[in-house]
């Protein structure tokens, strides 16, 4: 999935140009895992929580550079305008993490997307509802939520 957005997106030659970074660095508008400004750490649900002390920086699965700030900033501290975060066959606790590094604004995502496929198990009605939920409480997030099972009711499309 990933990859197949990635060269859709990157084939449309829209994304292709290079920019320059502040450390005089070029680097193309289009990545894929582009870190994170904001650093987290896992409670003991495993939900990341931002933390300045935190171990690791999270990473967007596909991002577009902002490159209207891009020569404010050095490669390892690029901000997305857009992001993208994919996942396949992942629980709430996978799309809660996913809502914290698209909402965080330290990471000053001008616009994220969601796209969560469930095709192996069924999404539990009440995860289900808690994901409309919360994407009801952060409408700057566009979503696709699919589930291929007999099911098909549980699309929820806001992009």
């Amino acid at each position: 999935m990933h990859c197949y957005l990635y060269y859709l997106l990157y084939a449309g030659r829209t994304f292709k140009g290079l920019i320059e970074t502040i450390d005089g660095k070029k680097t193309i508008l289009l990545h894929k895992e582009l870190p994170t400004v904001g650093r987290y750490a896992r409670d003991s649900q495993g939900l990341l929580v931002p933390s300045e002390k935190g171990k690791r920086r999270g990473h967007f699965d596909i991002a577009i550079i902002n490159s209207l700030h891009s020569e404010r900033y050095d490669l390892k501290h690029q901000r997305a305008l857009i992001a993208v975060e994919l996942a396949l066959d992942e629980g709430i606790t996978h799309f809660k993490n996913d809502l914290v590094k698209l909402t965080d604004p330290r990471n000053d995502v001008k616009q994220g997307f969601i796209a969560h496929f469930a095709r192996e198990k069924t999404i539990p009605i009440d995860e289900y509802q808690a994901m409309k939920d919360l994407l009801a409480a952060n409408p700057r997030i566009g979503s696709l939520i699919i589930e291929s099972s007999e099911r098909k009711a549980n699309v929820f499309n806001r992009l």
